[in-house]
């Protein structure tokens, strides 16, 4: 799915170092800084951006702090970390409880890089954003796409269960907000990054299909659903479906992220607006 952030010709923020200028969130914060495609950060930058920690080892993030001596390290990471499944408006005190390799390899990141920081001085800014719409996008959010596009995803009549996400540009958006703060201004901490629409699972599919060409998205009942869930896991997984992925799109799971906005000007756009009315360009990402 092809998303956007095509405001190329925004001035550059600051020298900065982006761990994965190529990667999925490297891209946008690449952008969002104003790096062009040739742009070579210097040896020593003030901001060194960790913008895809998952694909990066807890020794290369802490050799990328001793390589580049920043003064601040803004780190991208997951409200995965939390290892929760359900809840409601979960804020940034709730326990980091990893529930999965994944998310467990994101917190000893986190950890790793805070002493690392601590140890040299820098200033230290972790963001976790929700469940990320993009090009390139993975977990729910890349599951759910997936599916709308290849008509395996069903509405279940009568879901109602939401569920936090938010676009790309807006993380990049938030990486800048922080960057931007410089000094005795600059923002340490952990913030929560979601686009605080309150779209359902079921919006968020239609906003979806509706960019993927106006894809037709069946609904069945809930007994329905949980027959044929019941059948992808006996089939181990030649059909796709799966009692994981029918409780994952029933249940709501949300978070709160008005702490970022108390210290900055950052403020998200609806992910379900943008996908349906956004206008794309060969500029887009």
């Amino acid at each position: 799915m092809t998303t956007s952030n095509n405001d190329a010709s925004k001035p550059r923020t600051k020298d900065a170092h982006i761990s994965h200028c190529n990667g999925f969130m490297g891209r946008y914060i690449a952008r969002e800084l104003g790096h062009g495609d040739d742009y070579e950060p210097p040896a020593l930058c003030p901001l060194t951006v960790i913008s895809d920690s998952g694909e990066m080892t807890e020794e290369e993030a802490v050799k990328l702090i001793d390589d580049t001596k920043p003064k601040h390290v803004v780190v991208v990471s997951s409200t995965a970390v939390y290892g929760l499944s359900s809840g409601e408006n979960i804020d940034e005190t709730a326990p980091v409880r990893p529930a999965d390799n994944a998310s467990r390899h994101l917190a000893s990141i986190e950890d790793r890089v805070k002493e690392r920081c601590k140890a040299t001085g820098a200033m230290c800014t972790i963001l976790r954003p929700a469940d990320v719409v993009g090009t390139g996008m993975e977990g729910f959010t890349g599951r759910l796409a997936r599916d709308v596009n290849n008509g395996s995803y069903m509405h279940v009549k009568g879901n109602e269960a939401q569920r936090s996400i938010v676009h790309a540009i807006d993380v990049a958006k938030a990486v800048r907000a922080v960057a931007e703060k410089a000094g005795d201004d600059c923002i340490e901490g952990v913030y929560n990054l979601t686009d605080r629409s309150g779209a359902t699972i079921e919006q968020l599919a239609d906003a979806i299909a509706y960019r993927l060409g106006n894809k037709r998205i069946f609904a069945t009942g809930l007994k329905a659903a949980k027959a044929l869930a019941l059948l992808g896991d006996i089939t181990l997984g030649a059909l796709p479906w799966s009692r994981k992925k029918l409780k994952a799109r029933t249940t709501t799971l949300t978070f709160n992220s008005f702490a970022i906005s108390k210290h900055t000007t950052w403020e998200p756009m609806s992910v379900t607006e943008y996908l349906k009315t956004h206008k794309y360009s060969e500029d887009d990402i």
